[in-house]
């Protein structure tokens, strides 16, 4: 493993598309992604893209369509259904909306580093915030993203199980991006060797979810 590199070995979803709680998704070694058309290959590659570079406006590119997936279509999932009465209804999630996205990484010494997203979405068309954060010294599998009743956790209700001295939230996706950079082992003036490195990584992706494609 190079000097600056992190791997990343565990990866988690709560509220992003169909998948209400991908639960933990271990990526340590080669992993291969593979599915039928419409499985979920794309929707994955996008939120691990999202978390590594905090870009909204590449979505779905592993298909190789033109597709027009943006940020609340995978917070509120869009499906655009018609329900009982016929009405068409674009989002499957109603009300309030809280999404994560989390990412463990290691270093050659095995320190751990988690690094995430909270989307909190009021409505359908109010703005929806954005949270960034890092997390040291705490694996994934110790992270508490639900409550007991298995909702996503609120944002201040996240945040408060951490201590000040393991828990870093930045104030802007300048500064998260800075801070995520850092997390890859890239220094905070390698902001863009670092996206290039997460570009290039998101390419080799979504070769990989097109080229596969098996029964499951």
């Amino acid at each position: 493993m190079s000097r600056r590199c992190r791997r990343l070995t565990n990866f988690r979803m709560v509220n992003w598309h169909k998948c209400a709680d991908s639960g933990i998704i271990n990526l340590n070694g080669n992993t291969l992604i593979s599915g039928q058309t419409g499985s979920g290959k794309s929707t994955f590659v996008d939120a691990l893209y999202l978390v590594q570079t905090l870009n909204e406006h590449n979505f779905n590119k592993a298909s190789g369509d033109n597709s027009k997936r943006d940020l609340r279509s995978y917070v509120r999932c869009r499906e655009d259904k018609l329900d009982s009465k016929g009405n068409r209804n674009p989002y499957s999630r109603k009300g309030r909306v809280v999404t994560y996205l989390l990412a463990e990484m290691v270093d050659k010494y095995d320190n751990v580093i988690v690094i995430g997203t909270c989307f909190v979405s009021a409505s359908d068309t109010s703005d929806i915030d954005k949270h960034y954060f890092e997390i040291r010294n705490i694996e994934l599998a110790d992270i508490n993203v639900l409550d007991e009743q298995r909702r996503p956790l609120e944002w201040k209700a996240f945040q408060s199980q951490f201590s000040i001295h393991d828990f870093t939230s930045p104030k802007t996706k300048t500064d998260a991006l800075k801070l995520f950079a850092r997390a890859h082992g890239f220094k905070a003036e390698q902001v863009d060797d670092y996206q290039h490195m997460c570009a290039i990584n998101a390419k080799i992706m979504a070769g990989k979810a097109n080229m596969v494609n098996v029964d499951q």
